[in-house]
């Protein structure tokens, strides 16, 4: 979304829309619970209210966010686990603004946490992190913005981010990729499947032009066997080449080059499926 008001349509369970429900949806189904659910939803944009003027926004699992035009951010939803930064954990369904002085540059909503970078390139996230998904080395959840940090304790500069259910991935100027949180199904890219509080680098010498996290909410996904089946992964760009690493056909752990030969400017992981934007505006989607 650029700049202007903030439309957003689907589930409203949590508040995520930051606005009233206009319909009832049926809920997914999963492997604790066979039966539909009667879930409050919108199946028309509505107005973010009250509507401040944002920058961007960024939708997550249960939350979203946006940089409003003074550059701070607002997120409105579910915030069990702090994940709307604004120093508490009561849900909101309307725009609540993150701790903090503001001077954000990229915003990024994942599962029940959030991420974004500064003008000085410093991330910083919020929100849960039973699985290191905050990248600072603590595992304790933060209801306002702590720094993502290297394992050294310092500062990871990053040029984008992107946070995916329970992992978090991004690039530093250099190009390469970094990840931390949840690596049960290698979506780190670093080649095993051991998780990480802390940045660690993507393997395979990769210079990245974008990276985007998978969220995986595991709650519409089945198995054939009927159990819930995990589906995290991570994509990037490099060179034009799309790269995938996660949950998958043999689940790799470290970047494979996606088939078909085809060059994008732009990819995008969901929960299961991703999808690329070439050059010429064709849109291809895998998974």
């Amino acid at each position: 979304v650029a700049i202007g008001r903030a439309r957003s349509a689907d589930q409203n369970d949590r508040g995520q829309l930051g606005f009233s429900s206009d319909s009832v949806c049926f809920g997914e189904i999963t492997s604790t619970d066979p039966q539909p659910q009667f879930l409050k939803c919108s199946i028309f944009p509505g107005l973010v209210f009250p509507a401040p003027r944002f920058d961007s926004v960024s939708a997550g699992d249960s939350l979203s966010c946006g940089i409003m035009d003074d550059t701070r951010v607002a997120c409105w939803g579910d915030n069990f686990f702090g994940e709307l930064g604004d120093g508490t954990v009561t849900q909101s369904t309307v725009p609540s603004v993150v701790f903090g002085p503001g001077g954000y540059t990229a915003i990024s909503a994942g599962g029940h946490h959030a991420c974004g970078l500064t003008v000085s390139e410093i991330a910083f996230c919020w929100g849960n992190d039973d699985a290191g998904q905050l990248g600072d080395a603590r595992r304790v959840n933060s209801t306002t913005p702590i720094p993502v940090v290297t394992s050294q304790q310092t500062p990871l500069l990053l040029v984008s981010i992107s946070a995916g259910y329970e992992h978090t991935c991004g690039l530093v100027p250099s190009g390469a990729a970094f990840c931390w949180g949840d690596n049960s199904r290698g979506q780190l890219g670093t080649g095993n499947t051991t998780p990480s509080d802390t940045p660690v680098a993507v393997t395979g010498g990769h210079v990245f032009t974008s990276v985007s996290a998978g969220i995986d909410t595991s709650r519409s996904i089945l198995s054939q066997a009927g159990g819930a089946l995990r589906s995290s992964f991570t994509c990037g760009l490099s060179g034009g080449a799309a790269y995938c690493w996660g949950a998958g056909i043999g689940q790799p752990s470290s970047p494979t080059l996606v088939s078909g030969a085809l060059s994008f400017v732009q990819i995008t992981a969901g929960g299961a499926h991703a999808c690329g934007l070439t050059q010429a505006g064709a849109a291809y989607c895998w998974g």
